[in-house]
């Protein structure tokens, strides 16, 4: 890629090692155990139990639930309800019987959101299994001249109801943060209680507990640097997990309440979603994907189920709770407030009725989209099971060489007999398999398919993802890279050559051209999209010997020794000081903000091209596609049309679908206006109505607003899109071969002519050898 490309020669080997392995495996699928079942996936695959779910809709009422969590048999939650005219909003604290779950219940507490000129917030809410309720409430005055609140006034409160809704305390909590300055800054977190009806919170790097009557006891701090949750066995011990700033992972400590001190330490490799004590000293720990069983004395996790097999989205986890080891309760509620119940009920492999298996191979572990989306094929379709099989655990520490045998096994399973039926395709080297005949034509599937189909996609997304005329795959979503410059000095149309870049260049010697500019970032900015320029792969030729790329040499070497720009990039664009900004385009507003950057009118002028296009990049994320040894292909096909449904609620990224991106466009387009007290529109000297940002988005140290985009720049963003090109690498070993041989006319050892002598010569010998 082009964008922050100071490594860019060492990244070069990773795809020439690729390159290596599909050459030297294709074919081969017999050959070193490709294509052999592990014994041990098959003993696990054939376990006697199974997690079976039932998945039950909750009506929804009010706004979105808040403090999440089961409590016997209950579901306890709460709501901010906004304000009726004078009157201000409140808190209400709710459940519901897990046994009818369509009926809320309100429990009588009166907690207003604004009381006596103070501003209240409920912190932290749980429940003991008596049905007590625990909240804390933070309480801040306004300031004196009702712009904000005053910090340094704040207050926080403990404040226990029993299950009625009748107060029993409420403790002012100042104690507890003795010494501390501006406690509305403070937030509290991860309320728990004991039997004894002691309560526990967190803050920061603090364990604060309080006795049975509200009175502060001892506070202790982590030994890491952030609490993540507290955790309250049924031996009623206390443990806190907490990370590291230093590590990858989790770790679960016991807690010594009497002593106020940290007890023993046990690491996690992951990161937990939730954590639940359990009977006698177990801990259950979710993690992004599987729910596992923590023994504290033996300090040993065993396994209990993986959350795609169960159709659980784990991301939309907002609490759970174990009935015994048999049956699991989960509540999910996704992004547009939608909430559901998940029951899990431990059943014998042999009463479920089979399923066809459908694996998905993955590099790197980890991936939420792709699990997300296995869960909700796996919830819904009652034929097909697919199951994540990833090769790079990126929870493990990093291990080049263990990366890289995985690299090897993952793309000989992908060419032997036994491949998974769908493939991962981010961070590989999918053009290669696809050219090769590794991967299915997505074109017959879309062509009947109700979900997907080419009229409804973008024309350049998939343009992008096509090899050989055949629709490899299509990107769940996509960016935008380019380069960005003012008109006065780029001009106004999109495109440019290599001799214009110099041109541009040498009219401003003081200026950076770029950020992040260096000898072999230059290479790259020339080569990446001028491969035709220096080599004919059909004729087997090459010119490296021509005055051209002597030139190309030449200009790289003039950043030999400069460092990398650093400094105010907005300031610099304005003032020419930095010519051009490498823009990475995620969303409509990143677009925006690149724009702002410039002060006046800017063109996405692309990186150069021998022929004068627009070189601009087009990214995809989370893309798979289907094995042509798939045995199931129709299925693999099903799953892939769930992956890439078009998405439903807000969107602001980049999205392939026609219709999502116009709903995207309109929604870039709609002004946000200021209003007065009275709700009226508010209008400047010129009788306009003030607009409000869009949004805020930090640039650096700068804020940089954004407002509503015109139907220009909304135009300049189709433009965009529809110019932009995939991201195909040039040939990597070439490209080491220049990198290796420029090194020396960089470094003062030979001349640029000599330099390009030696080049043209074994790039050469390469094309001759690789000759179809």
């Amino acid at each position: 890629m082009v964008i922050n490309m100071k490594n860019w020669c060492k990244k070069v080997l990773a795809w020439t090692v690729t390159g290596a392995i599909i050459l030297s495996l294709a074919g081969c699928g017999e050959a070193s155990g490709v294509g052999q079942k592990d014994p041990a996936e098959s003993e696990e695959a054939l376990s006697e139990y199974v997690y079976v779910p039932q998945f039950t809709p909750i009506s929804k009422e009010g706004t979105y639930p808040n403090h999440v969590m089961f409590c016997g048999d209950r579901l306890y939650y709460s709501v901010n309800e906004a304000g009726e005219g004078d009157k201000p909003g409140k808190y209400r604290l709710c459940y519901r019987a897990l046994d009818t779950l369509d009926k809320e219940e309100t429990i009588p507490v009166d907690l207003p959101m604004q009381a006596e000129g103070k501003h209240i917030v409920l912190e932290a809410f749980t429940v003991d299994e008596a049905g007590a309720l625990y909240l804390v409430l933070g309480s801040t005055p306004y300031a004196a001249d009702d712009e904000g609140f005053d910090y340094a006034k704040a207050e926080k409160y403990l404040c226990k109801y029993d299950s009625t809704g009748q107060q029993v305390y409420c403790q002012n909590m100042k104690e507890a943060f003795r010494g501390q300055e501006d406690m509305g800054l403070i937030t509290i977190r991860n309320p728990i209680v004991t039997r004894e009806g002691r309560f526990y919170c967190t803050s920061d790097r603090m364990i604060y507990g309080f006795d049975e009557n509200g009175v502060r006891e001892k506070s202790i701090e982590a030994t890491e640097d952030n609490i993540r949750q507290l955790v309250l066995t049924g031996e009623n011990k206390l443990y806190v997990i907490q990370a590291s700033n230093d590590r990858i992972g989790e770790s679960i400590t016991e807690v010594d309440v009497v002593r106020g001190k940290m007890g023993t330490v046990c690491e996690m490799q992951k990161f937990a979603v939730k954590c639940l004590g359990g009977e006698g000293q177990s801990i259950y720990v979710a993690d992004q994907e599987e729910l596992k069983v923590y023994d504290p004395a033996a300090q040993e996790f065993t396994d209990m189920l993986v959350w795609t097999d169960s159709g659980v989205e784990i991301g939309l986890m907002e609490a759970f709770c174990m009935e015994g080891e048999d049956k699991i309760r989960i509540l999910c509620i996704d992004r547009i407030g939608s909430a559901e119940l998940v029951t899990l009920t431990k059943t014998p492999r042999l009463e479920i009725e089979g399923k066809e298996e459908i694996v998905l191979g993955i590099l790197y572990s980890g991936d939420s989209t792709l699990q997300a989306a296995v869960s909700r094929f796996n919830k819904t379709n009652t034929k097909y099971h697919v199951t994540l099989k990833s090769y790079i655990d990126t929870s493990a520490d990093y291990d080049f060489k263990a990366h890289e045998d995985a690299r090897v096994r993952f793309y000989a399973d992908i060419m032997g007999d036994d491949a998974p039926d769908l493939i991962s395709l981010d961070s590989i080297d999918w053009q290669n398999l696809a050219k090769k005949g590794f991967l299915e034509d997505l074109n017959p599937y879309m062509e009947k398919s109700k979900v997907l189909s080419k009229e409804t996609l973008l024309p350049s997304v998939l343009a992008a993802y096509e090899v050989d005329g055949k629709q490899i795959t299509i990107p769940r979503i996509f960016s935008i890279m380019t380069l960005i410059g003012k008109t006065s000095l780029v001009g106004k149309e999109p495109g440019w050559t290599l001799e214009e870049l110099i041109t541009l260049a040498d009219a401003y010697p003081q200026a950076a051209l770029m950020p992040h500019m260096t000898e072999s970032n230059a290479l790259s900015t020339c080569l990446q999209y001028n491969d035709e320029a220096f080599v004919d792969y059909q004729m087997g030729s090459c010119r490296f010997d021509s005055p051209q790329f002597i030139k190309v040499l030449e200009f790289a070497k003039r950043f030999k020794g400069i460092k990398p720009f650093s400094g105010n990039t907005a300031r610099a664009l304005k003032e020419e000081s930095l010519l051009l900004q490498e823009g990475f385009i995620t969303d409509v507003y990143g677009y925006l903000v690149n724009k702002e950057l410039f002060g006046e009118e800017c063109v996405s002028i692309g990186y150069p091209t021998s022929d004068g296009s627009a070189g601009i990049y087009l990214v995809g994320y989370d893309m798979a596609g289907i094995s042509t040894r798939s045995k199931y292909k129709e299925g693999a096909w099903q799953f892939l049309e769930t992956l890439y449904a078009a998405e439903e609620g807000k969107i602001f990224h980049l999205s392939p679908h026609k219709e999502v991106m116009e709903k995207v466009y309109e929604d870039a387009m709609t002004p946000r206006y200021r209003y007065d007290s009275k709700g009226n529109i508010m209008k400047n000297e010129k009788g306009e109505p003030i607009q409000e940002p869009k949004g805020e988005f930090r640039y650096e140290s700068a804020i940089v607003n954004v407002y509503a985009a015109t139907a220009e720049e909304i135009e300049e963003i189709r433009s965009v899109i529809d110019m932009a090109r995939p991201v195909i690498p040039a040939n990597q070993e070439i490209f080491t071969i220049i990198c290796e041989e420029a090194d020396s006319y960089f470094e003062g050892k030979k001349e640029a002519a000599e330099v390009a002598e030696i080049i043209q010569r074994r790039v050469q010998l390469y094309l001759d050898e690789n000759q179809e």
